[in-house]
């Protein structure tokens, strides 16, 4: 995922994994893919399609469709969102996005 931000952070419009072979999805904040997303959104501006098939937080959806400007079409799997918040949270961002505890 590294090489694909570095290689074209300036050109990629559209991120989808499809056609993937099923596989074990951990569901540790450290294994999962939640980090690598939200880099990939905040370092490729012209992303206007996102398609996740892993398993990520609420959390990171709701920063995903904050920090993607231009993003228009945005696909997830229904059985694939986590309700918890597995990862720590940064006042400043909740102060800022205006969340409520």
């Amino acid at each position: 995922m590294i090489a694909i931000i570095t290689l074209y952070k300036h050109d990629l419009e559209v991120f989808a994994s499809t056609q993937l072979p099923r596989f074990y999805m951990p569901r540790s904040f450290h294994d999962r893919i939640d980090s690598a997303l939200l880099l990939l959104v905040r370092q490729c501006p012209y992303i206007h399609t996102l398609a996740v098939r892993e398993k990520v937080s609420t959390a990171t959806v709701l920063l995903l469709t904050y920090s993607a400007k231009n993003l228009h079409f945005f696909y997830i799997r229904r059985n694939a969102i986590l309700l918890k918040v597995s990862h720590f949270v940064n006042p400043e961002v909740i102060f800022h996005l205006h969340i409520i505890r």
